[in-house]
């Protein structure tokens, strides 16, 4: 006799909704005969007839959540004995390193002989770090991935690295639920989602998904749920990052379908931190993939994400013993919730968004509403970060940061100085810490940028003009009339500026004095479009010699946005005269942008080029 699936040494094995087990058992036995289980109390529970040729599979149903438990398999001829069987709940782990568990193995947690894990060797033991014991895997992708079969020729006979999620995982949900937990390693490190991709699950075990199904299937072909984390390798210039929901989708969508179970539970870890050095491009990459992550579960239903901006590192990339530990309970949180147990509660979420302008003091609010929060958000004492805001239309351009941020209730309230941060995020970028919780401690997801209000869309701010030498002698609202003539006996250079406004040098002590400033702009075609304007200094703008737009009486500081003008221009091009009070010495500058009053940005058309807008030349 032998037993090809659904039976090993000290495994757990999937209850059902009845607390009993229900464990697909297949093998090869006597032909004709009938196969059936000795159970512990000595009785017999029949699996079925082996067929001609000597296959059989049938389901043993009898075992009551809990064990340890011993039972043998007999034809009536031969017999195979199994021991120490336990029957609870059996997790799949699966994704890239912080699933395989990269902590240090000084952390470690100690066992409990209640969780037990399926090693990558085809064994069943209790469950101990690490679980992903790459150098005695069975299934070939593991050696492929890692370069073949000497590539831990040369590894450190006691680990000191391999801490995951698993151990902590497993002993929560054991002490949440009362019932053994199994869980099935089945992740590998630096692998992304072309290399789990269901469609290779015919190539079985030289694929990451069909060695995973091969597991499934080995142990039964049921299971609780999944843990997966992964996105990290998927956030480098060479994956589509636009892809990875759609992906992701796919693959969970397969687990559901292969594993049997349409509404099979799915916690997924969004990326925690990698301490690199500044890529804005890379920061950029990692948040939207942290993003689409965060919006997953909204998504496909019984599906939560687990934050981890939070939780501390090991090294560069991979989080600590400490911190894996914290996922885990984390994990098992967000598990019993999908299934109903322990009266867990939701998640948090980001709920509604406000933009409100205090005129008064020249401040802009963003107020952002967290859903489910229990008690009030805080920040352990310490200033709540890290939340940035961004340029619209930019591809996530860092904007002017928020100078304050409260957390009352549920709500967190960030006030700006400018207009131009439309877009909100938290924890943006790769080394972004998170450190706002709920009473009951648990983490605020990393998020966004997400739109605070409307927004048209934009050019990008004026960063080059020509500036005339400072006109000494007087300053008042006539001396700011453009006139040629004077303009062509000036003095003129070009300046340009990274900042929100464009900066002039000062003159300072030497009493009243304008300056005029020229630029141009082109129009593919007629267009009709809203001119935004800010100062810190009396204006009067002219377009192709007609007086456009002015103000008197203007106070620092430079607020962008703060003076508007609904425009025509023909196609072609069309040059800007300024005058600009010197306000002696105490005027920086000013900033101008042209939006498109037709055109509200979406998420999903937000990159899109737009010919109904000038373009600064």
């Amino acid at each position: 006799m032998k037993i090809i699936s659904g039976l090993f040494d000290n495994m757990v094995m999937q209850r059902d909704a009845n607390n009993f087990s229900m464990q697909k058992i297949c093998g090869e036995a006597t032909p004709n005969k009938t196969v059936f289980v000795i159970l512990p109390n000595g009785e017999k529970e029949i699996l079925g007839e082996s067929s001609s040729d000597g296959k059989f599979c049938g389901i043993l149903r009898s075992l009551k959540a809990g064990g340890a438990y011993q039972i043998t398999v007999s034809d009536g001829v031969t017999e195979i004995t199994f021991s120490n069987l336990m029957v609870g709940d059996v997790w799949m782990l699966a994704g890239q390193s912080n699933m395989q568990g990269i902590g240090n193995m000084d952390q470690a947690l100690p066992s409990s002989d209640e969780v037990r894990a399926f090693y990558l060797d085809n064994q069943w033991r209790v469950a101990q770090d690490p679980l992903h014991n790459m150098e005695k895997a069975c299934a070939e992708i593991h050696w492929t991935i890692n370069g073949g079969h000497h590539a831990f020729d040369n590894a450190p006979e006691v680990p000191i690295k391999g801490v995951g999620s698993g151990v902590a995982f497993g002993q929560a949900m054991a002490k949440k639920t009362g019932v053994p937990q199994g869980l099935i390693a089945s992740a590998h490190g630096g692998t992304n989602m072309k290399l789990w991709n269901p469609e290779l699950k015919e190539q079985g075990e030289n694929s990451l998904y069909g060695a995973m199904y091969d597991r499934f299937i080995m142990n039964g072909s049921k299971i609780a749920g999944v843990l997966w984390y992964q996105g990290c390798s998927d956030s480098s210039p060479d994956e589509n990052v636009e892809l990875y929901t759609q992906r992701t989708l796919e693959l969970f969508r397969a687990m559901r379908r292969d594993f049997g179970d349409e509404k099979l539970p799915i916690v997924l870890a969004q990326l925690a931190r990698t301490a690199t050095a500044y890529d804005f491009a890379l920061d950029n990459r990692w948040s939207k993939i942290r993003e689409k992550q965060r919006l997953i579960g909204n998504l496909i239903g019984n599906c939560i994400m687990v934050s981890t901006v939070d939780l501390e590192l090991d090294d560069s990339i991979h989080l600590s013993g400490n911190a894996q530990a914290i996922l885990g309970r984390r994990m098992a949180d967000a598990a019993c919730f999908i299934r109903g147990i322990e009266n867990e509660n939701p998640p948090l979420e980001i709920g509604k968004i406000e933009y409100v302008e205090n005129k008064k003091y020249h401040e802009y609010l963003t107020i952002i509403q967290v859903k489910n929060v229990v008690g009030s958000l805080h920040s352990g004492g310490s200033l709540a970060a890290t939340f940035s805001l961004h340029e619209a239309g930019s591809d996530n351009k860092i904007s002017v940061p928020p100078f304050k941020c409260k957390l009352e209730g549920d709500k967190i309230i960030l006030t700006s100085s400018s207009t131009l941060g439309c877009k909100v995020a938290y924890a943006f970028g790769c080394n972004a810490i998170g450190n706002v919780y709920d009473n009951l401690n648990r983490p605020l997801p990393a998020f966004g940028p997400l739109f605070s209000h409307d927004v048209y869309r934009s050019t990008p701010l004026l960063a080059e003009v020509e500036v005339s030498e400072a006109v000494m002698g007087e300053d008042n609202f006539e001396a700011l009339y453009v006139d040629e003539n004077k303009l062509a006996s000036l003095q003129f250079s070009k300046v340009k500026s990274p900042k929100t406004y464009l900066e002039f040098e000062r003159v300072l002590e030497q009493g009243d004095y304008v300056r005029f400033v020229k630029w141009r702009c082109l129009c593919k075609k007629a267009v009709n479009c809203r001119i935004l304007f800010g100062s810190d200094s009396d204006f009067r703008l002219f377009c192709d010699g007609k007086e456009l737009l002015s103000q008197k009486n203007v106070a620092n500081p430079v607020i962008p946005d703060e003076f508007m003008k609904d425009i025509s221009l023909e196609a072609g091009e069309h040059e800007f005269t300024m005058g600009l009070s010197g306000k002696a010495g105490n005027a920086w500058g000013f900033c101008c942008r042209f939006v498109d009053v037709n055109d509200i940005l979406d998420v999903e058309n937000e990159g899109n080029q737009s010919d109904n807008l000038p373009i600064f030349i």
